[in-house]
Order: structure tokens, then C-alpha cells, then sequence
């Protein structure tokens, strides 16, 4: 009786840390689907495209409902490697979408923007536990492109095959497919 209970104490252990990742992936890997998402195409079939980082105070915005704390605008120079970075995090998607491996230009080019990431460890009490994290040094622009970056290896590092496209034409919307067998197909606004 001893080892069945300890063996469903070990599911429930498990069961807690899925959910807990999955909250994790949900909240921190929005940010790198956001700006995904920022190459906006309307679902409803108009053709009507937007780049949603050339408009004013858009990425602003989306910083502040990540919660990051950065002042002041992004500049031009910001402004361009994040669409660089989007259309980095586009191919890669997009060879993913076909059932192909990125290629290892794009891997080399992710692993060069998260290498360039300054980071310091940091050991925090949680309640009666301790917890090692992992914290950026840039509090600027600089740390929203990071956390960009970083939000999205963790999206790949989950599960890449769960990472799919709306199967609406006109949308293009990507997402994280989270049902159990995997059979999502469109995004919640097609």
C-alpha cells in the first residue's frame, strides 16, 4: 500500500509540473507568437496585411502586457532586429509546418542571438525551497529582444511538432497546439 501511494504521489508530482509548464509555456512563449503575429494577415479573407511593428506604440503595448519593464520607445536599429528576428523565427516555422528540420543556417543564426544574451544566476527561497533562475542583465530594448529569443527556443524546446499554422488561407495564424492528440487545426479566430 506504501509504494502505490508513493507512486501516486510521484503522478500528482508529475501531473503539477505539466501544468506548471504548461502555464509557463502559455505565458512566456505568448511573447515570441506575438511577435510572430505582428506580420498580421486579416483571417476574414479581405487580403488586408499589416506589419503591426511599424505602428506606433503597438510593441509598446505588448511589452506592457508581458509585463517587461522597459522605458522610452524602441529606435530604428530596435526596431530592425526584431524584424529580423521574426523573419528568423518565420523560416524556422515554416520548416517546421512542412515536416522538415530548420536548416542549420537558421540554427546557427538563433544560437548566435541567445549566445549574445548576458544573463547572471540568481538563488531565490520559495517558501521552504530554493529555486536557481536564470536572469537577464538587460532591462532595455536590448532585454525585449532576449526575452523574444528566449521565449521562443523554449517554444521549440516543448514540443516543435505541436507548433502549427491556422488552416484558414487567409489567416496564417501560428499557435501551440495544447489538445491531447494533437489534431488542433485552426487558430481561435478562424
Amino acid at each position: 500500500y506504501l509504494h502505490s501511494y508513493h507512486y501516486y504521489d510521484i503522478l500528482l508530482e508529475k501531473d503539477v509540473m505539466v501544468k506548471s509548464f504548461r502555464r509557463e509555456l502559455q505565458h512566456m512563449d505568448a511573447l515570441c507568437l506575438d511577435i510572430l503575429h505582428s506580420d498580421w494577415h486579416d483571417w476574414r479573407g479581405t487580403q488586408k496585411d499589416e506589419d503591426r511593428l511599424l505602428q506606433p506604440g503597438w510593441l509598446e503595448q505588448l511589452v506592457i502586457q508581458q509585463g517587461l519593464a522597459v522605458t522610452g520607445v524602441p529606435d530604428a536599429d530596435t526596431l530592425a532586429s526584431i524584424k529580423a528576428l521574426r523573419a528568423l523565427m518565420q523560416r524556422i516555422v515554416e520548416a517546421l509546418l512542412q515536416k522538415q528540420e530548420p536548416s542549420e543556417q537558421d540554427l546557427d543564426e538563433l544560437n548566435m542571438y541567445l549566445n549574445a544574451i548576458p544573463s547572471r544566476w540568481h538563488l531565490v527561497q520559495d517558501g521552504v525551497q530554493y529555486q536557481l533562475q536564470l536572469l537577464s542583465v538587460n532591462t532595455d530594448w536590448e532585454g525585449v529582444l532576449e526575452e523574444v529569443v528566449l521565449s521562443f527556443a523554449r517554444l521549440l524546446e516543448s514540443n516543435r511538432w505541436r507548433i502549427k499554422q491556422c488552416e484558414n488561407p487567409d489567416c496564417r495564424w501560428i499557435f501551440y497546439d495544447e489538445s491531447a492528440n494533437q489534431t488542433r487545426r485552426w487558430c481561435e479566430d478562424a
